[in-house]
């Protein structure tokens, strides 16, 4: 003991104090002496535990990222404690028991599915009723009412997260595709995923349009343990002969598929891919094959003044099959015409009617053609009419297109092949007709970023900045074929058929885009095709609105030069 018993006023109670603290968690018993017959405890009395428990661990912990949302929640004590006092809140969401959870500083709870269990009553787990909320910042909170399962102490104040954890975002991080495809060329673009999934993440990879391209491989599988590895797609573009100039198809990544519910039909984002065309549709030549200066016929030149006009050059000769079936094939563009009208006047509608119930050849698809097919059509080599011989009967006058006009809705374009030029006509005049059938023409420039426009249809490259001032027609030829642009000294001026090409008959004033073509002059330009018969004339494209026409060799009209595509 620490000293002897202290003497009591009434002599009947002796304190007495212990040296040291007794052991705890142990029996004593006290023994009394010195009497007729010595007194002994019978039981004995147990000291209690006087170390008061802590949290030593939490899982998920403070801080922690990523967490998935179906986590269970698991708090480990310093000691044994007293399972009837760790509780939790398993029948709503109210914010009571001594293990809490909360995505708002403990406003409410999250509703826990059971009372936490534990093998050992040191380390004890719930389980929220249902998922997580995703990209959810919770915080865990041990009240003081747990306590020790021998002495009865309490954790002593509540402990609480600071910070919180947070689940994961599950989601998918795609790059850009590493470029065009062209037709048998191949791009490439990553996928990976922006959290560590609870089971593997498989991906579908598939082609929206395979006959312009395929993906590989044809799906693409995450696992928790290569989740954050990059995996690659190969693009591989599809080779076509068809001239349908730079298409635009998607690489579809498919809903994600996984045990993971924060990961399982999470839709990633397609990939769009465009595959350059490198099939042309050629522009027919002209058929101009006799040379011209301004007042007669000569020998065509091969250098000097008046070279480069239109029979300088023999592009895509015109080249025609009677099919012997009323039908003929134009073996440049592909186009099926009607070989000889039927010799009726029809006004516009039904005009459109009438070919599309014609039958000829056993075709049914027969529509009326665009004004720039009719322009594909026309033979620059003769007049009344300006067409080859192979197109019988034909009238010197005017034959309906498609073509509506931008200007009024009650005027439509009309070619007259009298000497191959383009009006706009009401639609209510009458007019002959000429059905043709095959695919319609797209419209498809590029930018080179070098001061030339590229027509990925035909493949012709243009000069996209405008010519400086009016010229005549001889000071156009010889412009065009003195000028030098992105490396390039083959450019001449365009024949009829070509220049009319760049036309946008849906825009007007001018009807060119000028998203390509940003300064064009709103007047007329020079064609190197002269007007048979009219020698001292050349035909010109009207810009404003597209009219094809003349003008005399000695005026002064703008120039925009071309070229072929190597």
């Amino acid at each position: 003991m620490a000293a002897k018993p202290s003497e009591n006023t009434d002599k009947k109670v002796y304190p007495v104090k212990p040296s040291s603290d007794l052991a705890a968690i142990t029996n004593h018993k006290i023994k009394v002496t010195g009497l007729d017959t010595d007194y002994i405890m019978g039981t004995g009395f147990t000291t209690g535990d006087g170390t008061i428990p802590t949290v030593i661990s939490i899982q998920p912990s403070d801080g922690t990222t990523d967490v998935p949302p179906t986590t269970s929640i698991s708090v480990t004590f310093s000691e044994a404690m007293d399972t009837s006092s760790i509780t939790d809140n398993f029948s709503d969401t109210v914010c009571s028991g001594s293990i809490q959870l909360s995505s708002n500083d403990f406003s409410t709870c999250i509703q826990m599915n059971g009372i936490p269990s534990s093998d050992d009553n040191l380390t004890y787990t719930v389980q929220p009723a249902s998922n997580l909320s995703l990209a959810t910042i919770y915080k865990i909170k041990v009240s003081s009412v747990a306590e020790d399962a021998v002495g009865g102490n309490t954790i002593g104040s509540d402990y609480i997260f600071s910070s919180g954890f947070t689940t994961y975002d599950p989601g998918f991080t795609i790059s850009s595709i590493s470029g065009s495809t062209t037709e048998a060329g191949t791009a490439t673009f990553s996928v990976n995923l922006n959290s560590e999934p609870t089971a593997d993440v498989t991906i579908g990879v598939s082609s929206d349009d395979i006959t312009e391209g395929t993906a590989t491989p044809s799906s693409l599988i995450f696992s928790s343990s290569d989740w954050n590895t990059i995996q690659t797609v190969s693009v591989i573009g599809m080779d076509d002969s068809l001239v349908d100039g730079n298409r635009n198809y998607l690489i579809v990544l498919a809903s994600a598929s996984s045990n993971d519910s924060g990961y399982n039909t999470l839709d990633p984002t397609d990939v769009t891919v465009v595959n350059i065309n490198d099939d042309y549709e050629r522009v027919p030549d002209t058929g101009q094959t006799t040379c011209y200066d301004n007042r007669a016929v000569i020998a065509c030149p091969s250098s000097g003044l008046f070279y480069g006009q239109d029979a300088s050059y023999s592009i895509n000769a015109p080249s025609y099959t009677d099919n012997g079936d009323e039908s003929v094939s134009d073996n440049v563009t592909g186009l099926m015409w009607q070989k000889e009208d039927n010799n009726t006047l029809y006004q516009w509608n039904d005009s459109i009617t009438y070919c599309q119930n014609s039958s000829l050849a056993g075709y049914v698809d027969w529509r009326l053609p665009d004004v720039k097919e009719l322009g594909r059509i026309v033979y620059s080599g003769t007049t009344h009419p300006s067409i080859s011989s192979v197109f019988i009967n034909t009238k010197s006058s005017r034959y309906w297109s498609s073509t509506e006009s931008s200007g009024n809705e009650d005027y439509t374009w009309a070619l007259d092949f009298t000497a191959g030029w383009s009006v706009t006509y009401d639609k209510l005049s009458n007019n002959y007709v000429r059905c043709v059938r095959g695919d319609s023409r797209l419209k498809g420039f590029v930018d080179n970023e070098n001061g030339t426009i590229t027509d990925s249809i035909s493949g012709l490259i243009w000069q996209k900045r405008e010519a400086d001032g009016a010229k005549n027609w001889q000071e156009s030829i010889t412009y065009c074929n003195n000028y030098v642009l992105a490396g390039y000294d083959d450019w001449r001026l365009p024949n009829v058929t070509e220049l009319e090409s760049i036309i946008d008959y849906t825009m007007l004033y001018p009807s060119v885009d000028t998203l390509y073509f940003p300064d064009i002059t709103y007047l007329s330009y020079w064609s190197s095709t002269t007007l048979f018969g009219q020698i001292n004339s050349a035909k010109t494209v009207y810009f404003p609105s597209g009219n094809i026409y003349y003008g005399m060799k000695s005026d002064s009209f703008y120039v925009k030069c071309v070229r072929n595509e190597q």
